[in-house]
């Protein structure tokens, strides 16, 4: 994958890393600080050892020039980023054809679906992804209070020697999701799987230590939805495991705020709830849990709930198994921890 940057931005960083390592600085210091790999840093130090600062320098790009400008591909950039439904379109969905067609309104410049692909890719450093799915009653101003005031005071929960807990409740249908696999061309592959609409219904909290050096996943299943009951349950099992004060971190959904669970945590002098804000999910950190289990299960062909329920436990299992998993549902999150 070619790395982010200009190429003349790319050199500057090839010569940056040469100039530290003749200042004796090791190679993990300069990968760090220019977050580079430490293959990347050898292949140039190879390189420059036999060219010189020459071999280093940006390679000269041939072929045909582009049709656009700098400046016309600047504005092809702006009107991409106001999205496909500002542009006319009834769906905010970019394609080759879809573009093709507005850079020929725009400039008068026809490509080919291969051409606006290489100015996408090329001239304007785009890729083709999966947008991320963001609710409409989403208040950005709440969420990005939510952050600079609320946040931090719950961060202080380090200096009371409290444990955080991310908590939310997730559902896994025995009806599987699909995912890509690899198969003959032109031969569509079939996935035969039940069509029961069984599910599983799991509580879970991902929690850091007091010192924020250790990650925990605690789960626990349920063969229907999950109520009240269940999470007062999970919380009187949580603070059995945890000593000393937790901070539960959770959505509002209607099971977090009904008055048995309002009335189960007045009584509990240890543990202390706060709400996400909501239609907010990315801040949370357990939903990085729930994807990894989902994305397990992608393509399976249990037959009961009973299978699908091993598979899933030893799914999570390997998460709450792993400190570098936990560590990057944590860091995948979009809280700001600095």
């Amino acid at each position: 994958m070619r790395p982010h940057g200009t190429p003349e931005q790319l050199e500057d960083r090839r010569c940056q890393a040469m100039t530290m390592l003749r200042k004796k600085l090791s190679y993990r210091e300069v990968a760090q600080k220019l977050k580079v790999s430490l293959s990347s840093l050898v292949r140039w130090r190879q390189t420059h050892r036999k060219k010189g600062m020459t071999g280093l320098k940006k390679r000269v790009r041939w072929g045909r020039p582009s049709h656009l400008t700098s400046g016309q591909k600047e504005d092809l950039r702006a009107r991409l980023l106001k999205g496909a439904v500002a542009a006319g379109h009834t769906t905010e969905l970019w394609t080759l054809k879809r573009i093709g067609k507005l850079v020929e309104g725009r400039y008068g410049v026809q490509y080919t679906s291969v051409g606006v692909w290489k100015l996408l890719h090329e001239g304007l450093e785009w890729s083709c992804q999966k947008p991320e799915k963001r609710a409409l009653q989403r208040d950005e101003e709440k969420i990005r209070r939510w952050k600079t005031r609320v946040w931090p005071h719950i961060k202080k929960a380090k200096r009371l020697g409290a444990h955080l807990g991310f908590l939310d409740e997730s559902g896994f249908l025995l009806v599987p999701n699909v995912r890509r696999t690899w198969a003959p061309v032109g031969e569509t592959p079939i996935l035969r799987h039940s069509y029961r609409r069984d599910k599983i219904s799991v509580i879970g909290i991902l929690t850091v230590s007091p010192g924020r050096s250790r990650f925990g996943l605690y789960t626990r299943f349920h063969a229907d939805n999950v109520t009240s009951l269940e999470i007062i349950d999970f919380l009187h099992q949580l603070l059995r495991h945890l000593r000393g004060h937790v901070f539960v971190i959770w959505d509002g959904g209607k099971i977090h705020r009904s008055k048995i669970v309002k009335e189960f945590l007045a009584r509990q002098s240890r543990l202390h709830v706060y709400r996400f804000p909501g239609y907010a999910p990315e801040l949370n950190p357990v939903e990085q849990a729930w994807t990894h289990g989902k994305r397990d299960l992608s393509n399976s062909v249990h037959e009961t709930r009973e299978q699908m329920g091993t598979h899933l436990r030893r799914s999570l299992g390997r998460v709450r198994g792993s400190q570098r998993l936990l560590r990057s549902c944590i860091n995948h999150s979009e809280l700001p921890w600095k």
